[in-house]
This record gives structure tokens, sequence and C-alpha cells, in this order.
């Protein structure tokens, strides 16, 4: 009997290290579920248990976004893979395609693009940055630019200042810009 103590004290211990450390910003006691599967990678279980994975939380905040805001590549991987809209935005009308160009990690925009995410997404929710391409050039995100803009980003657009996303990166990349060009054969002015 002596000898059950210490492995139920240690069980215990690792059941609450597992389960009870996990900071959630879940809607709903059954979001908990379906996130921490998300949060190992089991998408098929995602898949199943979630409901939708497109509604938002009593925050505003969609479970893809959530997985982006807390950095985690597996939950986000298995979100997208279970069927996650990689078009979401949030109440502000910011759209996380445009926030992950803003990112410092290349991860979150490839991940968006290869699920499906639509290049010229419009960025409702900053008329100075009206789509991925103008968030990752207003944020100096060179790499993020060059990636959008090989892929086919439209490069005509306009924002509500009227410049076009190489007008952004010439203010913010001045020293960037030619280089972009030139490893992507676009006419330099």
């Amino acid at each position: 009997m002596m000898t059950q103590k210490p492995i139920i004290l240690f069980a215990t211990l690792l059941s609450i290290l597992m389960t009870g450390c996990a900071h959630r910003n879940a809607a709903t006691a059954g979001d908990a579920d379906w996130y921490d599967a998300a949060q190992v990678g089991h998408s098929g279980y995602v898949e199943q248990h979630s409901g939708d994975l497109n509604t938002q939380s009593l925050e505003g905040q969609h479970p893809l976004f959530f997985a982006y805001s807390e950095s985690d590549r597996l939950a986000f991987k298995a979100l997208l893979e279970a069927g996650a809209d990689p078009h979401t935005a949030n109440t502000q009308g910011t759209t996380l395609l445009c926030q992950a160009a803003e990112s410092n990690d290349p991860f979150y925009l490839r991940e968006l693009l290869a699920y499906g995410a639509n290049i010229d997404q419009a960025n409702p929710g900053d008329p100075k940055r009206p789509n991925a391409a103008f968030c990752a050039a207003a944020s100096g995100r060179k790499h993020n630019l060059t990636l959008l803009i090989s892929l086919g980003a439209d490069q005509s657009v306009r924002n509500s200042d009227g410049d076009t996303v190489w007008d952004v990166a010439e203010e913010l990349l001045p020293t960037s810009t030619r280089p972009i060009k030139e490893q992507l054969k676009q006419p330099t002015p």
C-alpha cells in the first residue's frame, strides 16, 4: 500500500502538468478537447469533434487566430487540415493572411497559402494595407513580400493613399526593393 501512494501522486502530478497548465482562451469547455487535440496534431479528432472550426469565441477570436496568436504551429496546421477557413478575419476586419504576412515567421503565411488562402484577399481592417502584400511591405517583411509577389500577388492594387505595394516597400525597405525586383525579374522604375 505504501508503494502505491508515490505512484498515484506521480500520476496525479503528471496529469496536472499535462492538462491543467496549458493556457486556453476557448469559448466553452467543449472547445478545450478539440484544441488539446489540435495542439498535438490530431487533425482527424479536431475535424470530428470541433463543431464549426470557423466560429468565433466569446472574445471574438477564431480557433485559427488563437493558434496563430499562441505561435502554436502544430495546432495551426491541424486546424487547417481539419478544414479551418484560411480566409478568416478578426472582429476588426484584419485578415489572418495579412497578420501572417506581417510576421517574422513565414511558416504561417506559407501554410495559409498552401491551404488555399487567396493571395489577393482583401484586408478591410486597414485601408492602407488592402492585402497581404501591403501588410508585408508595410511591416518591412522582405521575405514575405518576395514570397507573395513571386506567387502572383496583384501589384496593381492601390491603398487608400493611392500607393502601390512597391511605393510602400520603397518607403520602408528602400535598399531592398531593387534586389527583390531583380530576384523576381520585375521591371524597376
